[in-house]
């Protein structure tokens, strides 16, 4: 193994967790987003009900893999499980609101597009939230 890769691999293990939660978080982002894309497009869902729809669906794959595989925290699932919705909706809520403002800022461009500026908010919101408060040791 070169130098490179040694140094790689001892980096990626010093940031294990956060590095899992990054992929869970893409993860997350293109189920949610692809929803989203979907309902919009071939089923013209309106933006607000497509995007909520959406991350229903990127909350249960996300808390799923980030109990499971990125904190290995499966104990408490209700306690975890119901700190983690409320971190949801904080974070959803600032979702839904630069959601509105991209909306409005881009409602000639595209209606795609302020989903994807909106998700920046949420995922920051949520990783912070989640890593202080839900899956803290």
């Amino acid at each position: 193994m070169s130098l490179i890769n040694k140094r790689i691999v001892r980096l990626i293990g010093r940031f294990d967790k956060f590095f899992k939660y990054n992929l869970v978080g893409i993860s997350n982002t293109l189920l949610t987003l692809t929803i989203i894309y979907i309902l919009q497009q071939l089923y013209s869902v309106n933006s607000f009900l497509s995007n909520f729809v959406g991350y229903i669906f990127g909350i249960i794959l996300s808390f799923t893999l980030n109990s499971i595989w990125t904190f290995n925290k499966t104990d408490d699932k209700l306690v975890r499980g119901l700190k983690f919705l409320f971190v949801f909706f904080i974070a959803y809520g600032v979702n839904f609101i630069m959601l509105g403002i991209f909306l409005d800022l881009f409602q000639s461009l595209n209606k795609f597009l302020p989903h994807i500026f909106a998700a920046v908010f949420y995922s920051i919101v949520g990783f912070l939230l989640n890593k202080n408060y839900v899956f803290a040791s």
